[in-house]
């Protein structure tokens, strides 16, 4: 058996904890394991928190489990969760078996990524996707989706208040200052002396296989890729956002706040463009809009002009090799031209290139197929997976799934369906990052969580005496008023 300093941490702390609330009620602990999960499932998503031979258990996988007792603690004996959102989830349940036994009866035939495709295995070459997807029962799946609606029941009810929640925001932005100045570290250490800082540091701390760590060239965070790290700072970036929106309609000015929040925001730039991901621009571009809609007075026309001019210049300069080339941008231009390539191929009836975006594009075009032949329920959740959460979900879950998945995350944030430009940026975003499993982890959620708190009905807007007791509050007491 081994454990690493990083496991000891989060035990220590959970203990901790318990040793605080054991008298104040089992909601009040669940308030704290919950933020604790929040906070690993943004921040990181490597370490083991306990190797037993061959068996190994992650610290994201530990604290889900952990949280999903502590929330049925609270559903048991406390009587406290959402009937909505749990209504919600009985019918995902449904919807879910109903695709279990559709594909176990009538086998779904056709080029797909099954869960189990060795990803650079197809990505170089070495196989095809021409066999037929059976029913294959995934344990991991499906605690997703069983726990996902119970810990979100129980944590809409815990976390109703707009002081918890904008404490609960405060500090998750003062926690990434921390890993945003280890991600700064990272940054120079590769980019100017080529030290593979991850490698050094993070496997002693957390604990991980050799091909966590294979790209030491590249800035990953405490994240196992540089797009699983540039997806991460994209949500960063928007908690950013929504913090200086709260603060320019609250009673009290927050200038300090604002300038912290505003310098978050452009280091997040920056890491995204030095993070070499492929998609790192787009989330740059979808931060950039976001906040020119949000912490800015200009005229939401005139922003929309801005956008569609600006998208036409940078179709023309990415779709230019010699500009491209003259930028220094050559790698960028091949993989984006690689992706035209794949396109053009999978709508003529072909097969996509042999590279990492025509991996990724097929697989998206496969999830289409899925959804064009079982509209409805899909093939059931697990059994097929995409490099896009939006995509995989509609081809595991199909319609009725995902529909219900969505309303979950809306009801769970509070959330009114009349932030549209919210939703198209979401929605940009899931269509190009993830895969089926991240749909049911924290970090999605986590955005319609706070953007309902953000966008609320200012007309009573937060008092300034309110606004002052976050600082006056300690972390034990502030989730604890309910």
């Amino acid at each position: 058996m081994r454990v690493y300093p990083v496991s000891i941490i989060i035990l220590g702390i959970l203990i901790i904890f318990l040793l605080c609330d054991w008298k104040k009620g089992v909601i009040r602990y669940f308030q704290h394991v919950f933020f604790l999960y929040v906070g690993v499932v943004l921040f990181s998503n490597i370490g083991n928190f306990i190797e037993i031979g061959s068996f190994s258990l992650t610290n994201r996988a530990f604290l889900s489990i952990y949280t999903f007792f502590v929330a049925l603690a609270v559903l048991f004996f406390d009587k406290l969760f959402d009937r909505r959102i749990m209504l919600a989830g009985i019918g995902l349940y449904v919807s879910v078996l109903i695709g279990y036994l559709s594909l176990t009866f009538m086998p779904y035939t056709g080029g797909v990524l099954h869960l189990l495709t060795n990803w650079d295995s197809y990505v170089y070459g070495g196989i095809q996707l021409d066999y037929e997807l059976e029913f294959v029962f995934d344990f991991e799946t499906l605690f997703k989706v069983i726990h996902f609606p119970v810990v979100l029941a129980v944590a809409f009810k815990a976390f109703s208040k707009s002081q918890e929640k904008q404490y609960f925001l405060t500090k998750l932005l003062k926690i990434s200052n921390y890993v945003l100045l280890y991600s700064v570290v990272e940054l120079i250490a590769i980019k100017l002396f080529s030290i593979p800082i991850s490698s050094i540091i993070l496997r002693p701390l957390f604990g991980e296989s050799e091909a966590t760590f294979v790209y030491t060239e590249r800035l990953q965070g405490l994240f196992k890729e540089a797009s699983h790290y540039a997806s991460a700072m994209f949500i960063w970036g928007l908690l950013n956002i929504f913090q200086i929106y709260i603060s320019q309609h609250t009673d009290v000015r927050k200038t300090r706040i604002r300038i912290w929040c505003g310098i978050r925001f452009i280091l997040i730039l920056i890491l995204l463009l030095a993070s070499t991901s492929f998609v790192g621009i787009l989330y740059c571009a979808l931060l950039v809009i976001a906040a020119l809609l949000y912490c800015t007075k200009i005229n939401k026309s005139m922003v929309a002009v801005c956008i569609v001019l600006f998208g036409l210049i940078a179709i023309f300069m990415i779709t230019n090799e010699g500009i491209m080339k003259s930028l220094g941008l050559e790698s960028l231009y091949q993989r984006i031209y690689r992706t035209i390539e794949t396109f053009v191929r999978l709508f003529n009836g072909e097969t996509g290139t042999t590279s990492s975006e025509g991996a990724r594009f097929t697989s998206i075009f496969s999830m289409l197929q899925i959804l064009a032949q079982r509209p409805l329920f899909g093939v059931g959740a697990g059994i097929t997976d995409a490099h896009s959460t939006l995509f995989a979900t509609l081809g595991n879950l199909g319609l009725v799934g995902t529909a219900l998945l969505a309303y979950m995350y809306v009801r769970f944030g509070n959330l009114k369906c009349n932030r549209i430009s919210l939703f198209i940026i979401i929605i940009i975003y899931l269509s190009f990052t993830g895969s089926f499993g991240g749909i049911f982890d924290f970090q999605y959620p986590m955005i319609f969580f706070f953007a309902g708190l953000t966008f609320k009905d200012r007309k009573r807007s937060l008092k300034g005496t309110e606004a002052n007791s976050f600082k006056k509050r300690t972390p034990i007491k502030s989730f604890c008023n309910n």
